[in-house]
Order: structure tokens, then C-alpha cells, then sequence
């Protein structure tokens, strides 16, 4: 269980220490990677940090030499990704930028020091709401028509039109895709069957990856839990089951559940449409036959990159811009 990467962070050091096996649908924090301080911890999603390479190999795919970074200050799975994702680029000669916030803080001086900065893409690494506050003050500023592009680390709520206006064209890479199989379409039906039954209402017409991934960790427990029984070992022996699933290779929901691939969402005018997928192993992307990209503005072409109203150019080598709220 655990959603959140704060509370998997508390729970899976208790966990470690009382030798009990955790397994997490969603926490992608980079710190829970740590087996000597988190020993017992397992997840059905990987680490949040290894998306900066798949950030890079995007921005090198549509040539983009500039590149504007916006995190989250205090949530260290983003900042660390943020963080990541900065000196890989620079490492591949892009210029860039790094601008925080902190929490609670009004995003539009973010924003405007950001558009300063001559970047004509913006990476976002954050929560959802933070996500949405950002391009609300990216509309009030005129950067999300043609011309521009915002990719994201995680998806993003679209709560009414507005949300959706300001999101429009926006990318972003998940680390929970939906699984494109039959096996998988029957378990939604079944389960939004089971949601009506339960609380008297229509389930989410398009639920998340994350799903899958409850799914998977329920599955994953099933299979470790098995292997142990046939072979003489106490399923609550935190440290042996941990051995025992690092070793587990199973299917789930149609297809094989592995850790090394994330994919790519645009949000269009009227659905949110999965238009590539990402390899970490082969560090490269592969485009869904027959779905095309809007990015923002409505626009059919990717951004340059840079803009040419600005008059600033970003340093190869980077810089940093601080918002730290007053005491």
C-alpha cells in the first residue's frame, strides 16, 4: 500500500525496521530506492529520477537547444528529478534554466522570470495542482499559444474548460501507462461494474495507470506470497520476500510488468491520448501508429525551442532562479 512518496518514506522506514514487506502502487520517490535505509520497500512503478533521461532524449528528438525547468522546491521527488534531468542536459548541450517554487507561492512571477529566460519549452516537475496554477499563469502571459511547449513529469487533473484551455497540447510522461490489452479492457469493466455497485455512481470514465498498478501490486503480493509457501518461507520475513519478489518476472493485465518503461500523454481538445511509449533500456521513443501530437496552441508543429521575442539567451551551462515564500 502507499500512494503518496511522503508516506511511503515514513512507513517504509517502520516497515524495514519491524521486517515487514510494504509494497507501493505509486510512491516514485527517489530516496525509497535507497535498500539500506528502505530494505523491505518493493513497488510496482520505478523511480521518478529515472525519467531525466527520457526528458533529454525528447528534448534532442525535436532539436530543442533551450529548455526552461520548473520544480517544486520542497517535494524532493520532484526536485531531485528536476535536478537530474538539468545536468543531463547540459551534458548534451542544451541550454538551460532552473526555476523553484515553494509551496503556496503565486505562480506568476515564477512564470514571468521564467519566460525571461528566452526558453520557448518548459519542463514542469510537479504536483497536479501545482501543474495546473502554472499554466493558468503561463495563459495569463501569452505562453500557451503556438509556438510554445510544456511537458510534464506525471499527468495532471482537468478539473473544467479552463484547466483544459490552459492544457491543451501539453505532454507528459507517466510511469503508470494504461495497459493497451483486451486482458486489461475486461478487468476496467469489471471493475467499474463493481464501482457502480458499491457507491451508486458512474466510475471515472478514463482512470490512470495507477490502477493497473494496484493491480499489479495486489498480483505481485499473490505470486511472492506463493513462491514462499513452496518453498518453506515465513511470508512475513520482510528481507526474504523482498528476495524473493527482486527475483519475480510475471504477467499482469495482458502484458509483462517491468519497470523500465514510461509512456507519453497529449492532452487534446477533447480526451487525453497516449502518443508514444519509452524505453529506458534502448533510450529511445516509439510514436503510436496513426496518433499525432498537438501541441500547445492548438499548433501541428513542435516549438523551436527558443524565443525570438526574448532577448535573453540561456548559458550552456545553466543558471538557477530561487522563489523561497517570506518568512
Amino acid at each position: 500500500g502507499g500512494g503518496c512518496s511522503v508516506g511511503c518514506e515514513l512507513t517504509g522506514i517502520t516497515a524495514g525496521t519491524l521486517n515487514l514487506l510494504q509494497i507501493s502502487w505509486g510512491c516514485t520517490s527517489p530516496k525509497l530506492s535507497d535498500k539500506a535505509r528502505y530494505p523491505t520497500f518493493a513497488r510496482t512503478l520505478g523511480s521518478q529520477a529515472s525519467m531525466s533521461r527520457a526528458f533529454v532524449r525528447f528534448a534532442l528528438l525535436y532539436s530543442w537547444r533551450q529548455v526552461a525547468l520548473v520544480s517544486s522546491r520542497t517535494a524532493f521527488v520532484f526536485s531531485a528529478t528536476a535536478e537530474a534531468t538539468d545536468r543531463e542536459l547540459r551534458a548534451a548541450d542544451i541550454g538551460t534554466s532552473l526555476h523553484y517554487f515553494s509551496d503556496g507561492e503565486p505562480k506568476m512571477e515564477l512564470m514571468t522570470d521564467a519566460k525571461k529566460s528566452g526558453a520557448s519549452v518548459f519542463f514542469l516537475f510537479a504536483y497536479g495542482s501545482d501543474s495546473l496554477d502554472i499554466l493558468l499563469a503561463a495563459k495569463d502571459l501569452g505562453l500557451t499559444k503556438a509556438g510554445y511547449a510544456f511537458v510534464k513529469s506525471d499527468g495532471i487533473e482537468l478539473h473544467n474548460l479552463e484547466s483544459r484551455a490552459a492544457a491543451l497540447g501539453m505532454l507528459y510522461f507517466s510511469l503508470a501507462p494504461v495497459p493497451p490489452s483486451p486482458e486489461y479492457s475486461t478487468f476496467l469493466e469489471n471493475w467499474r461494474s463493481r464501482y457502480f455497485a458499491e457507491n451508486g455512481v458512474e466510475a471515472p470514465s478514463s482512470p490512470d495507470g495507477y490502477l493497473a498498478a494496484t493491480y499489479d501490486a495486489v498480483y505481485l503480493f499473490a505470486h511472492a506470497v506463493g513462491e514462499a509457501v513452496r518453498n518453506g518461507i515465513d511470508v512475513y520475513d520482510g528481507r526474504e520476500m523482498m528476495r524473493i519478489i527482486l527475483a519475480l518476472s510475471f504477467e499482469s493485465l495482458g502484458r509483462t510488468v517491468q519497470l523500465d518503461a514510461a509512456a507519453v500523454y497529449n492532452v487534446q481538445s477533447d480526451q487525453t491520448v497516449r502518443v508514444a511509449d519509452y524505453s529506458f533500456e534502448s533510450d529511445a521513443f516509439s510514436f503510436v501508429p496513426g496518433q499525432r501530437i498537438v501541441w500547445t496552441g492548438n499548433a501541428t508543429q513542435p516549438p523551436l525551442g527558443v524565443d525570438l521575442t526574448v532577448g535573453f539567451i540561456i548559458p550552456k551551462t545553466g543558471y538557477q532562479a530561487y522563489h523561497l515564500m517570506a518568512p
